[in-house]
């Protein structure tokens, strides 16, 4: 469920990351490259069918912006709307305005959906100082739910607002309800009746000084200025239109009702005999977007999925609906933000793109759409959320539990043989659970897809540890947990012997990230945002065999960091030619929304863990001079 409505709704992204290197330190844009000035005018109709034409004067301010600003492209869905972009020139700093001919104006199919378009257009020979000018005509004939209007906008940090206008005029007899969302009063709404129309007029003025994007932070619509107009008065009203398009179409067929009982044939409880249609369904029911018209809000029968074998989240929950509601088993459909959105604003329905189902008999949240999940494993970006729930019971705000470190754990251990002659073979071999494992059957299908023979040398290489292998996999449609990855290894490089001095320690093949890396972010000194973090637990257990005659290391100090949202700690032990490094990072933050406070609070622990992964070997003796 998604669609272009406004700036705040995001895509369903079907996968996971794969986790396998640390965030790293953030990049913040201080100065802007460009700025934007919008006028916005929208005419809304007695239908609530509306016609918005939007005039954008972009001016370049340094060198790095005339990149950014010398193309435009805007997107659209033809069979909703159609979009013209007219009124097109440069404005010189030295000198007069330049046309650019309507006719310049290219049309585009971008892919990956049928009726999406792009209208672009290039604007030639552009100088710094210089103002960029068009104007779009956009009239969206079909709105997301018949009878309903709605129109937002959130002024994201990330963009170099100046100054906006946004005037919609409606009908005064159409019930409106307008909320500002902006603690800055940075952003202003004033309402004016006049001669049967109501004027709605929205003003925003950046506001002065250094505003900087915080990479990691939670999302714009959480924390920067927006605005939302709809004739929908809450979220209840939301989740009524919504399930008055979707009760019809979980209505389950005799085909439906057999299938159940087959699925469900041996389970017990509800809670079995949702997760083995859960099962079932990421088995057999395709992921495929669809966002068409009333479609981006209303799914197909349960009858036509099923025959289909496949459809989007919203389709994927209808059919779901129908097969437990063949035996008895009420569900709720949950809808849901996924993307970097914590919080719910006061009216719908920006704040939702994704479906999933709850069964309240169990207790239990499914996603039949998230194919690598396993049953009861959220997408990493559906934890910790606020969620419209609906059902034949009714609708309900409620929420997503927040992430537990020991239900999303992630273990590699790691042998290395060391020969007499230096050569180093190896295997790794990592069992992980919840994310973590949703996100190894993802890093599976790239390996496939890639060559795993290619796959493992790609991640050698990146590690530092140049060489070659393979990766041995389970089929990523066993959902079963811990789910396993396996990779043996030969290292390119023979160690220098004799082994003397400090060495460093190589780490195998490890498909997620190493302690202390990427449950808690990016780092960026001085945040003044909240940022999104995760619980879950990392491990790493590296054992290296010494053959017969090679020195042995020393045993290094062991060594504990404590901190009020994790703990790292770093063992070693040597029995006979084996010595073993074991490091356990847990992140218990309390939910998925951090402080900016603690960002100060993370940064000494933080590189005192990232210290600890570099820990060397240390020989008896001094290591030969490189020639």
């Amino acid at each position: 469920m998604a669609g272009r409505i406004t700036s705040r709704v995001g895509l369903h992204i079907a996968g996971a990351a794969l986790f396998w290197t640390a965030l790293g330190n953030a990049s913040v844009v201080a100065q802007p490259s460009r700025s934007y000035d919008v006028d916005a005018r929208v005419t809304v109709r007695d239908d609530r069918t509306y016609r918005a034409e939007q005039t954008v004067r972009t001016r370049v301010l340094t060198e790095q912006g005339l990149a950014a600003a010398a193309s435009v492209h805007v997107p659209y869905i033809e069979t909703l709307e159609t979009l013209d972009i007219v009124a097109i020139g440069i404005e010189r700093a030295d000198g007069p305005r330049t046309s650019i001919e309507p006719a310049k104006v290219e049309t585009r199919s971008p892919g990956g959906h049928p009726d999406a378009r792009t209208k672009s257009v290039a604007f030639p020979d552009v100088r710094v100082g210089d103002t960029l000018v068009y104007t779009t005509v956009r009239d969206v004939r079909q709105t997301s739910f018949e009878g309903q209007f709605h129109y937002a906008w959130t002024f994201a940090r990330s963009e170099p607002w100046a100054r906006a206008t946004y005037v919609i005029d409606a009908p005064s007899t159409m019930a409106l309800h307008a909320d500002v969302a902006d603690p800055s009063g940075a952003l202003k709404y004033e309402r004016v009746e006049r001669d049967g129309r109501a004027t709605h007029t929205f003003s925003f003025e950046a506001p002065p000084g250094d505003v900087r994007e915080e990479s990691g932070a939670v999302a714009p619509i959480d924390r920067d200025p927006s605005f939302t107009l709809t004739t929908l008065p809450d979220h209840l009203a939301l989740a009524a239109a919504y399930w008055s398009g979707a009760a019809p179409q979980a209505v389950g067929t005799p085909t439906i009702t057999a299938l159940a009982r087959d699925i469900m044939r041996g389970a017990e409880t509800a809670g079995d005999k949702a997760r083995a249609v859960d099962r079932w369904m990421k088995r057999n029911i395709r992921y495929q977007a669809q966002y068409l018209g009333r479609e981006r809000w209303q799914p197909k029968s349960a009858a036509s999925v099923l025959t289909a074998g496949g459809g989007d989240c919203k389709d994927h929950a209808v059919l779901m609906t129908a097969l437990l509601d063949a035996v008895g088993i009420e569900t709720e459909h949950v809808l849901v933000n996924l993307g970097a959105s914590y919080g719910l604003p006061k009216l719908p329905p920006a704040a939702f793109n994704h479906v999933m189902v709850h069964i309240p008999a169990a207790d239990i949240t499914l996603d039949p759409s998230a194919a690598l999940a396993a049953p009861g494993v959220l997408s990493l970006q559906a934890y910790d959320k606020p969620t419209l729930n609906v059902g034949k019971g009714g609708a309900r705000l409620a929420r997503t539990p927040p992430m537990k470190a020991e239900e999303h754990t992630t273990t590699a251990r790691t042998q290395l043989d060391i020969a007499a002659i230096g050569t180093v073979t190896g295997r790794t071999t990592q069992t992980a659970t919840g994310i973590f494992a949703t996100s190894a059957r993802a890093a599976v299908l790239r390996f496939a897809a890639d060559g795993l023979g290619k796959a493992a040398e790609q991640r050698l290489a990146a590690l530092g540890t140049p060489g070659s292998g393979t990766f041995e996999t389970t089929s990523p449609s066993e959902l079963r947990e811990p789910y396993a990855v396996t990779a043996t290894f030969a290292l390119a490089d023979q160690t220098e012997l004799p082994l003397a001095g400090n060495r460093r320690m190589p780490v195998g093949i490890p498909v997620h990230a190493r302690p202390g890396q990427f449950l808690l972010g990016p780092r960026l000194p001085g945040r003044k945002l909240p940022f999104v973090c995760f619980a879950g637990t990392q491990t790493e257990e590296i054992t290296l065999v010494f053959a017969d005659g090679l020195a042995l290391p020393r045993v290094p100090q062991e060594r504990k960091i404590l901190s009020r949202v994790f703990t790292f700690e770093q063992r070693f032990a040597l029995v006979g030619r084996r010595f073993t490094a074991t490091r356990t990072f847990t992140s218990t933050v309390p939910g998925q929304v951090c402080p900016p406070l603690l960002e100060a609070e993370l940064d000494e622990p933080l590189k005192q863990v990232i210290e600890s992964l570099g820990t060397m070997l240390s020989f008896p003796g001094t290591a030969p001079r490189k020639k």
